[in-house]
């Protein structure tokens, strides 16, 4: 069960690249919401909340990146993501379901781990809202 990506997302542009993970991610979140909401007190010290909407994240660490082509992949991913295109995340590749996001996380770095392995900590991805 290894993830993919492909971008930019089939539902924007058929074709365009797909980020093979080499190694699976680690820390990944089962469940990731925000929920968007604005609140106002009265002098009385009623409330009323009014729901905005509710964001759904993808968050994990790539604890292990080859060096070479699984790195540079990466990078290309990384670059292109910085400018905030859509693209759709597989949890698993084998599979056809996936989720159509943008990536969040910012500062993102490819670090050395050890010999000929690289990694790349804190990526959010927030599903996008259609």
């Amino acid at each position: 069960m290894t993830p993919q990506i492909v971008y930019p997302s089939a539902a924007v542009q058929s074709g365009g690249a797909v980020l093979a993970f080499v190694y699976p991610p680690r820390h990944a979140s089962g469940y990731e919401a925000e929920e968007i909401a604005e609140t106002d007190f009265s002098s009385y010290g009623d409330d009323q909340t009014v729901l905005e909407r509710v964001d759904h994240f993808i968050s994990f660490d790539m604890p292990m990146v080859r060096l070479g082509a699984d790195a540079a992949a990466w990078q290309a991913f990384l670059d292109w993501s910085a400018t905030g295109g859509h693209f759709d995340y597989y949890p698993d590749a084998s599979q056809g379901a996936y989720t159509t996001c943008h990536r969040v996380s910012k500062g993102n770095k490819i670090a050395y781990h050890a010999p000929g392995l690289y990694e790349i900590s804190g990526l959010r991805f927030r599903q996008v809202i259609a």
